[in-house]
């Protein structure tokens, strides 16, 4: 991006930061954005010079001039939403629009659940003592202009001693009234003292537009609490997503992200988590697959502050025609959190000749009586499976996504949601492979 270019669109969203600077928020609230944007302009657009973006450029996004409040429409038929849908006895549903929270519901002796507006109103004390903890600025420019910009999001408070039976699918609708404009939305997720909760988010597209979504869901656990969290990206073939999930773990705390790309067009997903007090555990899974000019990013950074402590990841691509792919998995051992045990893996499976799949595993340790370890591979469908397979009858295309099957399943299998693993198994048999 030119000098000139980047001074334009930071002046485009310095227009928009202003704007809220006059609202009613309270002060604290527009000091903490006044300090987001600050570091925000400091930093810039990040470039393929900034070594957590050198294979991801943002060429085609900067070309779009993209609104901040897109026309807000009734919400769609039911028909329109029955293909994402995981609505069912065992599953709590809620839908945003364009950004904006659709269903009203009411609190309950499991959780609170509530738009970032809301939660100001009747929350304030709250917000103001978790916003920002799990967050790095500095290192995440984009987290930085959402907290700058964002006036929606979905604030999510689970008291002490609960187990939510129920998991929360969040339906995250993009409609044709968001094109050529962007969404921020700032999440906040609390999970109380000894308690549970499982947690899908899901992104969709209706109507094939181009726009662009700025996402950062923050997560506080608490002492011994428990997140399940899913992240399903199912967008149209003009969308831009740059999002993350930023976690904060306390002492003996258990996060498990489940990270998963259908569809989309360019996408960079940043999954950061610090385990600040002993004997927490973090698991990461992710599977994305890639087809047409599709790019996919997933960066993952796992700190270890403390010892005994316990981190795993496992991410694996399926990439066809010109698509390409990133991964960059960093952990971070700090000194003296001794008896920390980490591995991280990358897979991927290139099926065509003109995809690029990327992969940088990294491990930082600063402190010793610890056990880590990472690998990649990336490579094609075993000519000898394929050949065995069909020398047992099977067609060519069905040997081919019997092998697929096997490569994703070693991540679907590890998805404590049936729900979550069924509807995406379900995509996969449907996908074309051949």
């Amino acid at each position: 991006m030119s000098e000139l270019n980047e001074q334009n669109l930071i002046a485009h969203y310095a227009s928009q930061h202003q704007h809220l600077l006059t609202s009613a928020e309270p002060d604290w609230l527009k000091f903490y954005r006044a300090k987001a944007f600050e570091t925000f302009t400091e930093n810039g657009i990040p470039t393929t010079a900034v070594e957590a973006w050198k294979y991801t450029q943002l060429r085609t996004w900067h070309k779009n001039k993209f609104h901040q409040h897109p026309k807000h429409a009734q919400l769609p038929e039911l028909y329109e939403l029955q293909l994402f849908s995981m609505l069912d006895e065992h599953c709590q549903e809620v839908i945003v629009l364009d950004g904006v929270l659709q269903t009203k519901i009411s609190d309950n002796n499991a959780m609170q659940i509530m738009d970032f507006k809301h939660a100001l109103k009747t929350e304030e004390p709250l917000l103001q003592s978790y916003l920002g903890q799990a967050v790095n600025h500095d290192e995440h420019p984009f987290v930085s202009l959402c907290d700058a910009l964002a006036e929606q999001g979905i604030v999510v408070i689970v008291p002490e001693n609960i187990v939510v039976d129920k998991p929360l699918h969040i339906l995250y609708v993009s409609s044709k009234n968001s094109e050529n404009c962007v969404n921020h939305l700032r999440n906040l997720i609390i999970v109380g003292k000894h308690s549970k909760v499982e947690i899908i988010e899901h992104f969709v597209d209706l109507h094939d537009v181009t726009y662009f979504t700025n996402h950062v869901t923050e997560v506080i656990l608490e002492e011994n609490a428990s997140l399940s969290h899913y992240k399903l990206e199912q967008e149209g073939n003009k969308s831009f997503h740059i999002g993350g999930i930023h976690v904060k773990q306390n002492r003996g705390s258990d996060f498990c992200s489940n990270a998963v790309t259908i569809s989309g067009h360019f996408s960079r997903h940043d999954i950061a988590t610090t385990m600040v007090e002993e004997s927490a555990n973090c698991t990461l899974n992710g599977l994305y697959f890639t087809h047409n000019q599709q790019h996919v990013d997933y960066h993952t950074t796992i700190h270890h502050d403390a010892p005994h402590c316990h981190s795993s990841s496992v991410y694996k691509g399926i990439l066809t025609d010109k698509s390409s792919s990133v991964f960059n998995g960093k952990v971070v051992v700090k000194h003296g959190a001794q008896k920390t045990a980490s591995k991280q893996e990358n897979h991927n499976l290139l099926l065509s000749e003109s995809c690029e799949a990327n992969s940088k595993p990294e491990l930082e340790i600063y402190t010793d009586d610890v056990k880590c370890a990472h690998g990649a591979t990336t490579g094609q469908l075993d000519e000898e499976a394929l050949f065995f397979l069909q020398s047992r009858g099977l067609a060519l295309s069905k040997a081919r996504r019997m092998l697929i099957r096997a490569f994703a399943n070693d991540v679907f299998n590890q998805m404590p949601s049936s729900i979550v693993r069924d509807y995406c198994q379900r995509y996969l048999e449907m996908a074309a492979y051949e």
